[in-house]
């Protein structure tokens, strides 16, 4: 095998000097509307669900003819599209439920008994929760209710907040000093209901200020950590506020409190989550009306798993709240002792012999005392675009499901995947194994959307293309149908190596189509070019396939952008009948006309009507600079069994795989027949659309355009 003198490799990157020899746009990835399958060793793969039960995940990619099958533990999410197919699907439900297993969704009343409620949304269908089992249950369009931060969604945080939404969908912070602030407009008498939770004793900041600048500001009014003391202070003119709140004991990970305002008399109430009375302030000030709310942590890490301001709506009849019985509350602030039930025949609330019927639209919230929350680690997350939250072990996935046993139901829940936003795999010590070999020996498959290692293997026995996928026992026979660039790393692809003799062929033809192939012309006519290549059997090629022909590789004097531009530009005189082609010399001078042909070691073309013939030996290129839309072939054809192949010397191919003979990889293409190239200097593989999203030839801004036209001014 010969050698080229100049070394090939560098001959095609000298034209970045000009023009990107070949992009990969993702413009066409953008079209998809194909979920993301991600692995935990950083792998992903675009595609969807199969029917798939239990642990294995059955999936089916269009870059592959055969299906995926993974174990649910190598994986850690699928990304679903952002649009999530029908939009109509939103949050509905009267309620907005949080579980004690971290669990969030909204959901209608529709039934109750002792022991579970009856709800239903378009998502879920129809499902009974076990009353145990409910954290809050609170109305969505609640006319008292100013803002509920309990979930990381409904605040308006920035990157630079440096928060992050946690399993359950609460917002946590793992940097001491980071700080949010929520804008609201704070009415003269409020109520916040609070809980905080940290790895180790709490340590934070809540204050009521215009932004959070002023957390710090002596005159803001602050509950805040001082050791293990929370405490109630805030500087004034006269008589500075300081109320020692509660002393947070030794192994507590939590602070759980409810605050109520009012401004006409400035008292401020601090009581414990059960009600007990714990600090009254008489004389606090909180800037009301156009103002917010602040929360900084000072610890190693916060969580806020509750926090609920409130309008304070108090009955003219209602006496203090027993925080330690379950109860009803109402919009108008009332509140009843006892359980919902009865809900399907008219609602009513039970309270041992007594029952007192309500209207279900008057509920505000359901409390019930002394529930916990239990989230766990072991559990897999769906996740929807209005904040939804199901948790639960995978029980079966199909293209519309994801079906969940969670812990608030006796049966499983089957997930809608319209408007989800991920399913997220519980985490696990098992970190997916590359089979032995290192990352740099293996091949790279790229997506708009990730990547994904493997091996890609030529095989002569069934399948000429085969990814050989790191964790799956069987290769998987790759599809033209798809869109992704197969790298091959330098263990199985000779990135150096040169194929063929450039002395024998010295010459290269660019398709509109893209394709590099490395040649000799023997001639060309108004009809055909005639020539031979290393890589194909044809000797013939129609010449309405050309883009550009190149007849030397001196690099020396690169174009000049602005003579282009010029050669370009097509006078007003010439704009019915432009040239088809620019010549260019190898000193870099650029001339219009039309190729006429190519005889021998000559190049006859026409110029301004007049014929001339140049030696092959004087002249780059000829490009053909006709609009795209006036071509014969345009780039937008496409065959969908075809593969582009580029080689380690730059040239590029497309065409049909067929078999595998001696080192060869053989095809044909619809354009120029058959094909053999070596495997070994096989250095990508571009699977796709290419035509209409993957390519673009180097020359292909090389297109003949009209002078601007001249502004006459109006006739005085």
């Amino acid at each position: 095998m010969n050698s080229r003198t100049d070394n090939p490799p560098r001959r095609r990157f000298a034209y970045c000097l000009l023009l990107p020899l070949i992009f990969w746009s993702s413009a066409g990835f953008a079209q998809q509307r194909n979920a993301v399958l991600h692995w935990r060793n950083g792998d992903s793969l675009p595609g969807s669900f199969l029917e798939s039960q239990g642990e294995q995940i059955r999936w089916k990619s269009p870059v592959f003819l055969d299906e995926v099958r993974v174990n649910a533990s190598d994986l850690t999410s699928v990304v679903f599209p952002a649009s999530g197919g029908d939009v109509s699907i939103q949050s509905d439900g009267a309620f907005r439920v949080a579980t004690t297993s971290g669990d969030v969704f909204t959901a209608d009343l529709i039934g109750a008994d002792s022991k579970t409620f009856t709800m239903s949304n378009e998502r879920l269908g129809k499902f009974t929760i076990a009353r145990p089992a409910i954290y809050s249950l609170i109305r969505r369009n609640n006319p008292n209710m100013i803002f509920d931060g309990s979930q990381f969604d409904d605040w308006e945080i920035k990157k630079t907040d440096l928060w992050q939404r946690e399993p359950a969908g609460h917002a946590i912070t793992q940097k001491t000093g980071s700080t949010l602030f929520h804008k609201a407009n704070l009415p003269k008498q409020f109520e916040l209901e609070l809980e905080l939770v940290a790895s180790a004793a709490p340590k934070f900041v809540l204050a009521f200020a215009k932004d959070k600048t002023a957390a710090a500001d002596p005159g803001t009014l602050r509950l805040e950590t001082w050791d293990d003391q929370v405490v109630l202070l805030q500087n004034q003119i006269k008589d500075d506020l300081f109320e020692p709140i509660i002393t947070i004991g030794k192994g507590q990970r939590d602070v759980r409190l409810r605050l109520a305002y009012d401004g006409e008399t400035g008292e401020l109430q601090v009581s414990d989550a059960s009600g007990r009375r714990l600090a009254t302030a008489k004389n606090a000030h909180v800037a009301t009306g156009d103002s917010g709310i602040i929360v900084r942590n000072r610890g190693k890490d916060l969580a806020i798993q509750r926090l609920v301001l409130s309008r304070q709506v108090k009955s003219r009849s209602q006496n203090p709240i027993d925080y330690q019985k379950p109860r009803v509350h109402l919009l108008d602030g009332s509140v009843l002792y006892g359980s919902l039930s009865n809900i399907e025949r008219g609602p009513i609330v039970l309270n041992g012999d007594r029952q007192r019927k309500i209207d279900l639209s008057q509920i505000d919230r359901i409390e019930t005392p002394g529930v916990q929350l239990t989230v766990t680690s072991d559990a897999s997350e769906m996740r929807y675009a209005d904040g939804a939250v199901l948790r639960g072990q995978v029980q079966q996935t199909s293209p519309s499901h994801v079906t969940l046993r969670t812990a608030f139901s006796d049966v499983p829940i089957p997930c809608a995947i319209t408007n989800a936003l991920s399913l997220r795999f519980p985490l696990t010590n098992k970190v997916a194994s590359p089979d032995g070999l290192p990352n740099q020996n293996l091949d790279s498959m790229k997506f708009d959307s990730g990547s994904l290692l493997g091996l890609l293997q030529f095989d002569s026995a069934n399948s000429t293309l085969r990814w050989k996928l790191l964790g799956i026992d069987s290769p998987l026979r790759l599809s033209a149908g798809g869109r992704a660039i197969i790298e091959r790393s330098a263990r199985n692809a000779n990135k150096e190596g040169i194929s063929f003799d450039a002395n024998t062929f010295p010459h290269l033809i660019h398709l509109h189509t893209g394709e590099v192939i490395p040649c000799r012309v023997s001639s060309c006519d108004m009809d055909s070019l005639d020539f031979q290549s290393p890589f194909l059997r044809t000797q013939t090629l129609k010449r309405s396939h050309l883009k550009t022909i190149e007849f030397t590789e001196d690099f020396r004097n690169s174009i000049d952008f602005e003579k282009l531009r010029r050669a370009l530009t097509v006078p007003r005189f010439n704009r019915d009948s432009p040239p088809s082609h620019i010549f260019v010399a190898n000193n870099g001078d650029l001339k219009r006309g039309s190729l006429v042909g190519i005889k021998g070691n000559a190049v006859d073309f026409e110029s301004k009507l007049r014929k001339s013939s140049v030696p092959i030996e004087r002249i780059a290129r000829v490009v053909n600079v006709e609009k795209p839309e006036s071509a014969t072939v345009q780039s937008t054809s496409s065959e969908a069994s075809e593969f582009r192949f580029k080689l380690a010397d730059g040239s590029i191919l497309r065409f049909e795989p067929v078999k595998v003979m001696n080192g060869q990889l053989i095809g044909r293409s619809t354009i120029y027949g058959d094909v053999s190239i070596p495997i070994v200097n096989i250095v990508e593989l571009q699977i796709g659309d290419f035509e209409d999203n993957g390519f673009t030839s180097l020359f292909s801004d090389w297109v003949v355009r009209p002078g601007k036209e001249p502004q006459f001014g109006k006739t005085p």
